[in-house]
């Protein structure tokens, strides 16, 4: 079967209006998480035992997949007042770009 240039060109276009605000939705998730686990790193460090960072990416994985081990939980007020804000943020964002990313691959469905 015979590929022409035009329909490579149209499976092109078709898929950078998909990708691209997928792309944006991971970059965003990927700097948001970013941020979240170098402020409980940065947070956690002058307290007894300080946190390495895989124990923050840790931490910012299990509290927003919603498990909640309880094995990591932030020792003093500045760093428990971070999560906080972390999850209030995280429970408005999210949805919005999920919301929004299902609505555009919708839209070219």
């Amino acid at each position: 079967m015979y590929v022409g240039a035009s329909q490579i060109l149209e499976w092109i276009r078709f898929w950078e209006k998909i990708a691209y605000p997928l792309i944006c939705f991971d970059r965003t998730n990927f700097l948001n998480n970013c941020c979240r686990i170098c402020g409980i790193h940065h947070l956690e460090r002058p307290v007894v035992r300080p946190w390495n960072f895989f124990e923050c990416v840790w931490f910012v994985v299990v509290t927003f997949s919603t498990v909640g081990y309880g094995d990591f939980r932030p020792d003093d007020w500045p760093g428990q007042t971070f999560v906080i804000i972390m999850i209030a943020c995280a429970l408005i964002l999210l949805p919005v770009e999920v919301g929004l990313s299902v609505l555009i691959v919708d839209c070219y469905n």
